[in-house]
């Protein structure tokens, strides 16, 4: 059960990441999660999002280094208002160390990171994936799922509170594997080239010398379906929607609904329901 806090103060970016409002982005992030509106400026919106915190077993942020101490919201805090909380913080560049303060995007963290040296043009400049997918943010959120079900466990056996701390530059880093350590000692990566086949399709070649095609999105979402994969699945409120990147033998793993409007669950949650918007 996951809640999304928003305000209509300071709605999520990802919602008009795509230029409208209720972008494919921000619905592909964000399907069967609750939404609640809640401006943590406000002392009645801090006092609300406390009682929430109260019954939670994780409260997941991932703002910039700071901005949980200017609200009065940071690790004491929330650990006083539940002494069994998990408090997961996934910031840029961690939360100390002397880049922690920096504001960080997927493509600077795909540069810091080393990891845009890898996915170079033929020309060898390095390239980034671009804002419609930046690599460390699609990666971070899976260690950090891990590591969070991994705290949670912890908490329930000890009863302490924990706060753990998870560097979204750090992940990408140990998802390039052992080619830093190589190029830290002054070696030069293995390269597998693509080439455009006779039928002017990009094909790339294996460190095996096998081949296969470099997929379009329509060819992707072709391959998935005949494969029955779940990366990508149709919704049951229409269109396509991120699925599971794994599936569980025992029970079907479905999506339950569409990501939420701003507020739209306040009534489930808050009692009595403080009014953001008077207190912009």
């Amino acid at each position: 059960e996951v809640i999304k806090i928003e305000s209509r103060v300071k709605p999520d970016m990802l919602r008009f990441w795509a230029g409208e409002d209720d972008s494919p982005l921000f619905h592909f992030s964000n399907r069967s999660k609750y939404g609640v509106d809640l401006n943590l400026k406000d002392p009645a919106g801090r006092s609300a999002f406390l009682a929430l915190v109260a019954t939670a077993d994780v409260v997941i942020e991932n703002y910039r280094r700071g901005v949980l101490e200017r609200l009065d919201l940071d690790f004491d805090v929330l650990r006083e208002a539940n002494p069994t909380v998990t408090l997961a913080s996934i910031s840029g560049q961690g939360l100390d160390g002397p880049l922690a303060g920096h504001t960080t995007f997927g493509s600077t963290l795909e540069a810091t990171s080393g990891f845009s040296a890898l996915t170079t043009d033929e020309a060898g400049r390095p390239m980034i994936s671009g804002a419609n997918l930046n690599y460390p943010d699609q990666t971070v959120c899976l260690f950090a799922a891990a590591v969070i079900v991994a705290a949670v466990t912890t908490v329930r056996r000890t009863g302490a509170a924990t706060h753990l701390d998870v560097s979204q530059r750090d992940v990408a880093i140990y998802a390039c594997g052992p080619v830093l350590e190589q190029l830290a000692r002054g070696g030069a990566p293995a390269t597998w080239p693509a080439r455009l086949d006779a039928s002017g399709g990009w094909v790339a070649e294996g460190a095996d010398g096998t081949e296969q095609p470099v997929l379009t999105g329509p060819q992707l979402l072709e391959a998935c379906r005949a494969e029955a994969s779940t990366a990508v699945i149709d919704a049951p409120y229409g269109g396509l929607t991120k699925g599971f990147p794994f599936r569980f033998s025992s029970r079907t793993m479905t999506i339950s609904g569409p990501a939420p409007a701003i507020g739209q669950d306040d009534d489930r949650y808050l009692i009595p329901r403080p009014n953001s918007r008077e207190h912009a």
